[in-house]
């Protein structure tokens, strides 16, 4: 090969050269992709694609698992914690508890009225205790788990030389017996509880003891309406009426009123408030009627409203008096009374169940009347002297006799 030959040979691989190196640079740089490049972007758009279409239960399902937190949250918020416990005491003035307690514990009480078989509680608290103040705040009460404490109860009303103990959840449950014929000491009585709530102390009276007499007198509503409350059979006239509510001295708005009051040898009734008045008509007092019967409705179950009459004379009936109850011997209760001077009695069998006898007592209005006595009975006036007024309550026939053997007055020469 010639030397111009050879020169013309390598001038065009140099232009060859050159070529390729102009065309590479004018090649945008995106359009420059790598197989690996390609792979991983459709990689990446695939995973983008998959991301979006996922189900929204999922989210769904986290909300529901988020809610059922809170809401386990708050039941274990509402529930009582553990808590450390140590022998310690808790009391107040009529209550002492003692045992395994609540570091912090917290001890509330509240005076109760409960009856139980017919036995009105000689005295019965409603007792919480809460772990600490915070928990008595939410109202989370504490119960012991393992060892029961020990309740010792102080009142005067604790009179009786031996009691027993009944535990109750709330003032409409069934009453359990808890300790039977338990020792008194200073009015003082000592029992164990396993859990708290209402307890109650009932006079113990045994088949063999002796047992105290007593009256219950059930205070009757005022007729209102003769014409839907009076009844005649066989010439008698009778009144159906509701139970008299009066309060009592509980602090408790759910348990304090009463329809009756119970008496033995020496005590007094209590004062209570007189019904109100009728048109017209002005309250006079309250007397003994005769047996009253108490309704049952259609069901058989007992209803509260009772059918009376009244006695022929009736006997007054005051509060604040002694009064005397006496056994019979023959299965009879007599209780005897004395207002101004004046002796009453009433006798009555008495309910084995409560060992009581029980008597009515309905509100006077109407059927009185004052028998006045003058001086000079020819010439009664203004002016003229009484000499004494008699008070003369009318029997079931609206008449009454008078004797002037009842009649005391001073003598005018005098």
């Amino acid at each position: 090969m010639s030397k111009r030959q050879t020169r013309k040979r390598i001038n065009s691989i140099i232009s060859v050269v050159l070529a390729t190196v102009l065309l590479v640079s004018i090649i945008p740089s995106n359009l420059v992709l790598t197989p690996n490049n390609n792979y991983n972007n459709v990689s990446q758009a695939d995973a983008a694609s998959a991301t979006d279409a996922a189900p929204k239960d999922s989210e769904k399902k986290e909300s529901n698992e988020k809610d059922s937190e809170k809401k386990n949250s708050e039941k274990k918020d509402s529930e009582p914690k553990s808590v450390s416990l140590k022998k310690g005491v808790l009391e107040n003035d009529d209550i002492i508890v003692e045992g395994k307690l609540p570091v912090n514990a917290v001890m509330e009480s509240e005076e109760v009225d409960v009856t139980i078989d017919g036995k009105e509680a000689l005295i019965a608290y409603d007792i919480n205790i809460y772990a600490n103040a915070e928990d008595k705040k939410a109202d989370i009460k504490w119960q012991p788990e393992d060892d029961p404490l020990t309740v010792t109860f102080k009142a005067k009303s604790i009179s009786a030389d031996s009691v027993d103990v009944y535990h109750l959840e709330d003032k409409k449950s069934p009453a359990e017996l808890v300790e039977e014929n338990v020792s008194v000491d200073d009015n003082q009585v000592e029992f164990e509880a396993d859990s708290f709530s209402i307890y109650a102390i009932v006079d113990h009276e045994g088949d063999d003891d002796i047992k105290t007499p007593r009256f219950t007198i059930h205070f009757l509503a005022p007729v209102t309406d003769t014409a839907t409350q009076e009844s005649v059979e066989s010439g008698e006239y009778f009144y159906t009426v509701n139970p008299y509510e009066f309060k009592n001295k509980s602090e408790d708005p759910d348990n304090n009123k009463q329809t009756t009051q119970i008496v033995q040898n020496g005590e007094t009734l209590e004062m209570i408030a007189n019904p109100p008045n009728l048109p017209g008509e002005y309250f006079f007092g309250w007397y003994v009627v005769n047996p009253a019967e108490k309704i049952e409705n259609n069901e058989g179950e007992a209803d509260d409203q009772y059918k009376f009459s009244w006695p022929e004379s009736p006997k007054k009936m005051d509060f604040e008096i002694p009064i005397t109850v006496t056994d019979n011997g023959d299965k009879t209760f007599t209780m005897t009374w004395t207002i101004e001077g004046k002796t009453y009695s009433e006798t009555a069998e008495y309910d084995p169940e409560d060992y009581s006898a029980h008597i009515y007592v309905a509100p006077i209005y109407e059927d009185y009347c004052f028998v006045n006595f003058h001086e000079l009975a020819y010439a009664v006036s203004s002016t003229s002297n009484l000499l004494t007024r008699k008070l003369v309550i009318l029997g079931s026939d609206e008449t009454e006799r008078v004797l002037i053997s009842d009649v005391t007055a001073q003598a005018t020469d005098t």
